[in-house]
């Protein structure tokens, strides 16, 4: 209650606690599990009690879904400067999870009263973020208990029953007549208007592939839901991952093999409503937005259903029976007869009035069917059933089949070729009808090789099923998705290219052949720039975006590797360095957001492609290294992106280099070899005075959270790898990094503590380079990272050990040159802490005797220094032992 964060936060630790302590007493065998035994806990009275409370529909509705400007990236709060809305969305979330819990656990009928419906499918946008997905999994379980409990065999919730977000009250009034040509306009017409195609479009710009048509528990809330069961088995997976045609029969190149997480896994409901053992669930992370600003995607499993039901809705009967309603004179009963087509149209049948009648009817039917089909193309519903052709849910995939087939059929009604405002019809009915036939094509080459190889050992009904249900890679999906939303726009730049392709598909009488292939790729993107070179551009930029959005998983990655679109990448990137041009800004930025999709999604085929065999750790050190270096990233704004896509490349080595098999060696010298160019590239960054405008600031704060981001994995890369390799970097290195750049990241992140500790990580295991000129950055060096210790470090850290050990050798190193008795005074002040950590005092000790040998060169020992050599006498420990002091 109240806008006061501090009661908001109660509110969630509240719900949280219950939500715990309703797990924890239906798990068996725990302290806690006789509470629900003797009824003192039970789900279905929290979950009443939950509902009934006065402020719960409020709660529900206090964050209109179509605010999705002010959600985060990750859905995990609501931007606000005095955090009232982020504690208000988590009170929500919190709410709707209790929820999940109790009926997922409920063995009785859960009551829903209708107001509670109304305001839980209120609070749904039909999205993707936290509060949509257990929303959406709440519903699921309503439906669920209601069956198994209720002794009604109507489903909780028809499909035109679920107005959600705004649209839940919008349409309780009177629709506008001029929609509604038919009685099921009225049904659905709060659906088709409630489509927004802006938001088709995000989801396609990253499509959830794990989004199922069964929404998958959340393992964090519903812990005990350990029974998995793979809808994909393994033989789909291959038939869907292989090429079977000769023209691309070239796979040597890659090996391409389908990780276990390209099988889809859903959570079968187990009897027993006892908790099990939590086990590891697959989760949706894959799916986490990754573009800039909020998520405005829809799930496709919640939408694609209801397309399909308008379609079906709207579907009129075949037209060469019509069932003509006649009059037996005699009883006065109303009786029906089958009449063909032919007969109405030769005026065979007695009856003509009731003839006409029921053959005007059925025209109004197909006039229907075929505008409310164009008015779901509109809406991107084509694109969106193409996208989800790609979808690990096979069940999803036969939805998305069935909606495609009904769009087909309606594109090639009469009907719909007399609708003059369907003008685009035609270029609709092109590329479905090449979809329809590539996958006809497809098939039958499947089929060929099930004969030739007999596939001894598979189920033959899983087979067929895998036929009949295609599974295309995302990139070849997406471009179908896309070409679809772009037909139907004449003036859009890539409406001529994109027509052109298909007009030009000849062989198997237009079939879309590249249904496991990366399609128009290598047209678009190496696009001939003699006739028109700022539509040549145009082409190349959107075949990166096709290429970026399209590549969701080591699948597609092995697509495009197949056609060498990672090598064909770099090398266009070095051949806009060496042309020059500021106008190619744009394009070198999104290369580099291109290859960082590939790697974030690749998996293990993109290090060993990418990584190991192409060599992407030399190429960003030679771009760093190289002459061109100014005016290859001439921009922060490269330069961030540039450092983000060196970030993710060394995460995926720390993920996959010790289990890769290869060469770690060189993968740590690689790594290492970064280290010195990041720095100098940012400090040239600093100090150029080209960079300097009224932005400068923002972006030079940006640039300095992507060099220690860069830096720190840089050290976890050598920090994993070096326990795996017989080399063991030491503290010098003729490619280290200098002492005077280390001082001076360290003194510009001092003032942001995460910052901070990234850099003091990072210099603790760098190596550095040795040299003249070196010795007066030494003392700016350790009293950095000693004051790091004294007022950042947290007591039994394992940096504390770091930093006194890289002290120690750097001063040896230095022998005679740390000529500043301030750094024994801080080693002194370091010591509480260092004894919190094992061996503590042994290191402390080395390097305080480390310091003092630098410093014994004074003329006159200052009182530290005298300190120190008491210290360092060994007396010190004896006291130490005798009284604590």
């Amino acid at each position: 209650e109240g806008d006061d964060p501090h009661s908001s936060r109660i509110s969630i630790l509240c719900l949280r606690f219950v939500r715990q302590l309703l797990v924890k007493s239906y798990t068996p065998l725990h302290s806690l599990g006789a509470l629900s035994e003797h009824d003192v806990i039970n789900a279905s009275k929290i979950h009443a009690m939950a509902v009934s409370h006065s402020k719960f529909n409020s709660v529900l509705a206090m964050i209109e879904q179509g605010s999705l400007e002010n959600k985060t990236t990750h859905g995990i709060g609501l931007k606000s400067k005095d955090g009232i809305i982020g504690s208000l969305w988590n009170i929500k979330l919190e709410l709707i999870q209790l929820l999940v819990c109790c009926v997922s656990l409920c063995d009785d009928l859960i009551q829903i009263e209708a107001n509670t419906w109304s305001s839980i499918i209120a609070g749904y946008s039909a999205g993707l973020c936290p509060i949509d997905c257990n929303l959406r999994r709440l519903m699921h379980l309503y439906d669920e208990n209601m069956q198994k409990y209720s002794k009604k065999d109507s489903a909780f919730m028809k499909l035109d029953e679920l107005y959600w977000g705004k649209f839940n009250t919008k349409f309780s009034a009177s629709l506008p007549m001029e929609n509604v040509s038919t009685d099921h306009g009225r049904q659905w017409e709060w659906f088709i208007s409630s489509l927004e195609l802006d938001r088709i479009r995000a989801t396609l710009n990253q499509f959830p592939l794990w989004d199922s048509l069964e929404p998958q528990p959340d393992c964090n809330v519903e812990a005990w839901k350990n029974s998995i069961e793979p809808i994909i088995n393994a033989d789909e997976v291959e038939l869907d991952g292989s090429i079977d045609d000769d023209e691309n029969s070239d796979s040597n190149s890659l090996i391409a093999t389908t990780e276990p997480e390209a099988a889809e896994k859903t959570c079968a409901r187990g009897e027993d409503r006892k908790l099990k053992e939590p086990l590891f669930l697959p989760s949706n992370s894959d799916d986490i937005w990754h573009g800039p600003g909020p998520d405005s995607r829809y799930s496709p499993s919640f939408i694609l259903p209801l397309i399909l039901g308008v379609l079906e809705a709207f579907l009129p009967p075949p037209m060469q029976t019509i069932n003509v309603p006649t009059k037996d004179d005699n009883s006065g009963k109303c009786e029906y007869e089958n009449v063909n087509k032919e007969g109405i149209e030769n005026n065979s049948f007695e009856n003509n009035d009731l003839v006409d009648q029921s053959h005007e009817a059925s025209i109004a039917r197909y006039q229907s069917f075929a505008q409310i089909a164009h008015r779901l193309s509109d809406k991107g519903g084509v694109s969106l059933a193409l996208a989800a052709l790609s979808s690990k849910c096979s069940s999803l995939r036969k939805i998305a089949v069935a909606t495609l087939g009904l769009f087909l059929k309606a594109v090639h009604t009469k009907e719909a070729k007399d609708l003059s405002s369907w003008r685009e019809r035609p270029q609709l009915a092109m590329i479905l009808d090449s979809v329809q036939r590539g996958l006809t094509v497809r098939r039958a080459f499947q089929l060929r090789k099930h004969r030739l190889n007999h596939l001894s050992g598979r189920d033959e009904n899983k087979y067929q099923m895998s036929l009949f249900v295609p599974l295309l890679p995302v990139v070849s999906a997406i471009f179908l998705a896309k070409a679809s939303l772009i037909i139907s726009k004449p003036n859009h730049d890539m409406y001529s290219p994109i027509n052109r392709l298909f007009l030009r598909l000849e062989e198997y009488h237009g079939a879309y052949k590249d249904c496991n292939d990366l399609p128009a790729f290598i047209s678009f993107f190496c696009s001939s720039s003699e006739d028109d070179s700022a539509h040549a551009r145009k082409e190349r930029f959107w075949a990166l975006q096709l290429l970026k959005d399209g590549t969701r998983d080591s699948f597609c990655y092995t697509v495009a590797a197949r056609r060498h679109a990672p090598d064909l990448l770099l090398t266009s990137f070095d051949t806009l360095v060496s042309r020059g041009h500021a106008s190619d800004d744009g394009e070198r930025g999104l290369l580099l957001d291109t290859i960082g999709s590939l790697l974030r999604s690749g998996g293990r085929s993109a290090y060993f492609h990418l990584i190991a065999r192409v060599g992407l750790l030399s190429w960003l050190r030679g771009i760093l290294e190289g002459r061109d270096f100014k005016s290859a990233l001439h921009t922060i704004t490269l330069r961030c992106k540039f450092l983000h896509l060196i970030t993710l490349a060394l995460d995926i080595i720390a993920q996959e280099g010790s289990n890769a098999g290869i060469d770690l060696g060189t993968a740590a010298n690689e790594a290492s070899n970064l280290s010195r160019p990041v720095i100098e590239m940012y400090i040239e960054t600093e100090h150029c005075p080209q960079q300097q405008n009224e932005h400068f600031d923002k972006d030079s704060e940006c640039l300095l959270t992507a060099t220690c981001g860069a830096l720190w994995k840089i050290s976890v890369v050598l920090n994993s790898l070096q326990s795996d390799i017989k080399c063991i970097f030491g503290p010098m290195r003729q490619q280290g990094i200098l002492l005077q750049h280390a001082s001076i990241l360290l003194s510009l992140s001092k003032s942001k503590s995460h910052l901070y500790l990234q850099v003091v990580e990072s210099v603790c295991v760098l190596p550095f380079a040795g040299g003249s000129g070196e010795e007066s950055a030494l003392i700016d060096f350790c009293r950095g990272v000693l004051h790091f210790i004294q007022y950042n470090a947290e007591s039994g850290s394992s940096i504390i050990l770091n930093v006194l050990r890289r002290v120690s050798l750097l001063c040896r190193q230095y022998d005679g040159s740390l000529n500043h008795s301030e750094i024994i005074i801080q080693i002194l002040a370091c010591r509480r802490k260092s004894l919190s950590c094992n061996d503590g005092a042994k290191v402390w000790l080395d390097c305080l005797q480390s310091v003092r040998a630098c410093v014994s060169a004074l003329p006159e020992m200052s009182a530290s220094s005298k300190i120190s050599a008491y210290v360092t006498s060994g007396k010190m420990i004896e006291v130490h032992g005798t009284n604590g002091k």
